[in-house]
């Protein structure tokens, strides 16, 4: 990377720690991929992980002359003259793995049991009890996850924040012991399944959804579209039974949802055989037939749903030829979020594999159905609980500015629009490892850091120290609901206080604060928070949260697999928009990616454009320097824009004048000299 590196220096630099009795630094890997690796023999009568070696070195030495690995050994190779022979220490690809086994394996059954929920989580094979969990590529919602497990394992409630002091296996099975010792066990009671009645509640969620679609039945906003194209010969019988089975496996796609005694109930319908009408445009013009697809896919997302009378999932085949199919899905947002999309594809290309090759499916077993969720969901949030989590809210929210006060290029609308427009960006490669790196030596997930840039963007634009904004939780802190095919996400408010020109690390610190206690009390669903405040709804915006971000980490859910078919998505064109801004990060294999959602009623592209450039420069600015103060984080971004008017300006005025120069010379071709 164009930086000179001492070896000798970081040697002399690593002998100082304490634990270490001697140390050799050398540079592994191909010639583009060369990294430093650290060998250390250590003193017997000290125990240390890899991790103090490598925060001791970020305290003396620039993060370029940090190793990105370290191998501990009894003792260092030497020559027959009693020189470290350099030669034969092993690489780090044939004793890593060995070294990891020697040193960090479980040492007791609770880091046995953690080790293997790890490992199931971060879909990791090989790891020690000192790996840290963030490095692996855990962030809090894979967190969450990992509570749900130890929850159910050892009847104990670890709060998350014990988790981000202790991101290893050996530190969180020393809290889960502590828990275990002092008898504190979980309070929920487990999930089970109820007798089914002719009329059974609704959760939290679909209550206040089934009295939005009330409001406006005609809106399509929470229709849930996918269109898929099909390449190759489709079975139709084959595919009616896959939807077939769905339904009888998750009871959502067959109920309906109507009034009893005033109150919305689910109506769970007995399963019947799934029948897929197909309209053939084969007939037509291919060109026609092109705009005839896009009309009805149109058609098809925006077709509202009587939820009293219809299952909440309709579905639809178009074909084009003998070998070309297009498959129409649509959800209503009452009976799925985004995770249940991603269960409802892999179990319909399981099934589909199956049923096309008379095989029988294997899909896990569902030991609770949604009503049973929101049965238990109705039980376990009234007295003590319910009380907790409102007290935290009331305590977090209660005198908040609910409204962020973005500058806009257009009036608002007296009604929300729901347009919606996005415009995509991504980090480099560098970038990514950079956040990374800053992140892990913050103790902090890579969701934190970038959620506090983002909130310091925000209170720069609107003016306020006061910034909330919201974040989509999955909902499924519990083992038993992860299957399910349901109405789980939630919306959590984190309110974050810019106040007093913090530096940047500061902010981090506020930041990670605030977004943990969100996380532990994520279980009181929005719009009764909102209820609880008694927040005045305006019909132009949305209430409390205008603004939202949203992190995905880890890999990409698989695309989707039907046997023997080649499956493409369609862009169905339809953008929806709920919030004025939706920030959503992406961690793919080796780079950040990003879309802003936005309504084009309020804000031009260049706006949004602008908005991305200024994410990236406060980044770039807050990691390399964390101690910077917010104000200076601010002048930095008005400089930036001064040039970059400055370039403008200047192209403008290059461009202007070869124009004129080219008309001077076609009039006057005498005077080109």
């Amino acid at each position: 990377r164009g930086y000179r590196i001492e070896l000798g220096e970081i040697e002399e630099v690593m002998r100082r720690h304490p634990g270490v009795r001697e140390a050799v630094v050398r540079l592994e890997g191909e010639t583009d991929h060369k990294r430093l690796v650290g060998y250390v023999a250590h003193a017997p009568d000290l125990e240390f992980a890899k991790k103090e070696i490598r925060t001791f070195l970020e305290s003396h030495l620039p993060d370029y002359m940090i190793p990105s690995a370290f191998i501990l050994l009894e003792n260092l190779p030497r020559t027959a003259s009693g020189k470290v022979d350099k030669n034969s220490l092993p690489s780090l690809s044939t004793l890593a793995l060995q070294s990891e086994a020697k040193f960090d394996s479980p040492r007791n059954h609770v880091e046995e049991i953690l080790l293997g929920m790890w490992s199931e989580i971060l879909d990791v094979q090989e790891m020690g009890i000192h790996e840290n969990f963030f490095e692996l590529g855990g962030h809090s919602l894979l967190a969450l996850r990992l509570n749900s497990r130890i929850r159910e394992a050892f009847q104990v409630d670890v709060p998350l924040d014990k988790l981000f002091e202790a991101p290893t296996v050996a530190g969180l099975a020393e809290k889960v012991s502590e828990l275990l010792l002092a008898g504190e066990h979980a309070k929920a009671t487990p999930i089970v399944p109820i007798t089914r009645g002719a009329h059974l509640p609704v959760s939290f969620s679909q209550q206040r959804l089934w009295f939005l679609t009330q409001l406006e039945p005609d809106n399509p906003f929470y229709n849930m579209p996918i269109a898929l194209r099909l390449h190759g010969p489709l079975n139709m019988t084959a595919l009616e039974a896959v939807f077939t089975n769905l339904a009888r496996r998750h009871e959502t796609l067959r109920s309906i949802i109507d009034l009893y005694d005033g109150q919305p109930v689910q109506i769970i319908n007995p399963p019947e055989p799934v029948r897929i009408p197909v309209e053939d445009l084969s007939y037509l013009p291919e060109k026609v037939r092109r705009a005839h697809v896009k009309s009805i896919a149109v058609d098809e997302a925006r077709s509202p749903f009587d939820l009293s009378r219809q299952p909440p999932l309709r579905i639809r085949v178009l074909r084009l030829d003998n070998e070309e199919h297009i498959l129409l899905l649509t959800l209503h947002h009452i009976a799925a979020d985004g995770w249940s999309m991603n269960i409802l594809i892999q179990e319909a290309s399981a099934l589909y594999e199956a049923e096309s090759s008379g095989t029988k499916a294997i899909l896990p077993d569902l030991p609770i159905q949604y009503a049973d969720y929101a049965v238990w969901q109705r039980q376990y949030l009234q007295g003590e609980a319910l009380e907790r989590h409102i007290a935290y809210w009331k305590g977090q929210l209660s005198d908040c500015q609910p409204v962020l006060d973005l500058p806009t290029d257009r009036p608002r609308p007296v009604i929300q629009t729901y347009r919606g427009a996005m415009e995509d960006f991504s980090f480099t490669e560098e970038m990514t490892k950079d956040i990374k790196r800053f992140s892990h030596k913050n103790d902090v997930s890579v969701f934190i850091t970038l959620l506090a840039a983002f909130q310091a963007l925000l209170g720069h634009y609107a003016d306020q120290t006061d910034v909330v904004i919201g974040t989509n939780i999955a909902g499924r802190n519990r083992i038993e609901v992860e299957g399910l095919i349901g109405f789980f996400i939630n919306l959590l408010a984190i309110r974050t206080d810019l106040s007093g020109d913090p530096t940047f690390r500061e902010l981090l610190a506020r930041a990670r604060k605030a977004s943990l206690g969100a996380f532990a009390h994520q279980e009181l669903p929005f719009d009764k928070l909102i209820e609880d405040l008694k927040i005045q709804r305006d019909p132009g915006r949305t209430p409390l949260v205008q603004v939202v971000f949203d992190f995905v980490g880890g890999s990409p859910p698989p695309s989707p697999e039907f046997h023997g078919l080649k499956i493409s998505t369609v862009s169905i064109g339809q953008q929806l928009g709920k919030f004025d801004i939706v920030l959503a990060m992406a961690m793919a294999e080796s780079s950040l990616n990003g879309v802003v959602q936005y309504n084009p009623d309020l804000f031009d592209p260049s706006s949004i454009i602008r908005m991305i450039r200024h994410f990236k420069l406060l980044l770039n600015q807050a990691i390399s320097k964390p101690e910077s103060r917010l104000c200076e984080i601010g002048a930095m971004l008005v400089e930036s824009d001064r040039k970059e008017e400055e370039s403008k300006q200047k192209q403008f005025s290059e461009a202007r004048r070869r124009i004129l120069k080219d008309l001077k010379v076609r009039d006057f071709p005498g005077m080109s000299s």
